[in-house]
């Protein structure tokens, strides 16, 4: 956080984790549904201007200011599911 002239300057790093359960039986049922679901989190996440946020005017907001982390099948105890992680940083700007 950096105030000058009377503002408020802020970065805000935020982490989206999304899991979904892998079908074994066909391994393309819950291959393509799922990147589909990660597609339309990044797509909302780029053409979305204001990201609900109040009292804050956001600086830097940009196409492509998301980043795919990580995107691969982990377990969570003896469940296989897909998993991606999604980073997504906002920078804002409020007066004081």
């Amino acid at each position: 956080e950096e105030t000058a002239f009377g503002k408020i300057f802020r970065t805000h790093l935020f982490t989206i984790l999304g899991v979904m359960a892998f079908s074994d039986a066909d391994e393309t049922a819950s291959e393509a549904p799922w990147q589909h679901t990660v597609d339309d989190v990044l797509n909302a996440l780029d053409t979305d201007t204001t990201l609900s946020v109040n009292n804050s005017e956001i600086m830097r907001l940009s196409q492509g200011r998301c980043r795919v982390v990580m995107n691969e099948l982990r377990f969570f105890g003896s469940v296989l599911a897909h998993c991606c992680e999604i980073q997504v940083t906002v920078e804002t700007e409020r007066s004081v």
